[in-house]
């Protein structure tokens, strides 16, 4: 279930059960498409990305159905990240270490690799659309080039001393990826080969 709370007028939450959306299978990530800030995305434990359309004005939220589903995995999905420049383009993790790009448009998989041995944790395009950084349950942060490759470019292995929480993100136009994991540390890294 997913819930979208108006917040305006403020009020109380009234009692009973929340208006929300249903996918009828464990949600396990979602994000906004940066294209139509009225279409959510939303991946599924199931494999299934299901797409939403929210109105602006109020609406009973368990009433809408979904504009499209999209299989793109037979596996639990752990993450999903639209691309930063290119429309109806998706970009999937999975709980078996795979990660694909997907066409939303035409539910076609453009490019799949397998990313980590054991499940990615961490997924995020950079700025420009042209890297993706993963962090996986080997202990390792990878960047690869999609666009050019199925091998990745950057590998750190045994970068985190847990699996637990651990975040990948490129900053500063991409020349740098901060890595977050459980031991209340961070590291920066820069993305050169």
């Amino acid at each position: 279930m997913f819930a979208i709370l108006q917040l305006s007028p403020v009020r109380r939450l009234p009692d009973g059960v929340i208006d929300c959306i249903q996918n009828h299978s464990g949600l396990t990530d979602f994000v906004w498409d940066p294209f139509n800030p009225n279409r959510l995305a939303c991946a599924l434990e199931n494999g299934f990305i299901k797409f939403w359309v929210i109105p602006d004005e109020p609406v009973k939220l368990v009433s809408l159905v979904p504009i499209k589903e999209m299989q793109a995995s037979y596996e639990k999905i752990v993450a999903i990240k639209f691309h930063p420049f290119a429309s109806d383009v998706i970009a999937v993790a999975c709980i078996g270490g795979t990660i694909s790009i997907w066409d939303c448009l035409n539910t076609e998989c453009r490019w799949k690799v397998l990313a980590h041995v054991g499940g990615i944790l961490s997924m995020a395009w950079c700025f420009d659309g042209t890297k993706i950084v993963s962090v996986g349950r080997d202990q390792s942060l990878k960047v690869w080039l999609p666009r050019e490759r199925t091998d990745c470019v950057i590998e750190h292995p045994g970068i985190i001393e847990s699996v637990r929480s651990a975040r990948a993100i490129f900053v500063c136009n991409g020349k740098f990826i901060i890595l977050v994991h459980f031991q209340n540390k961070f590291t920066i890294k820069t993305p050169t080969r």
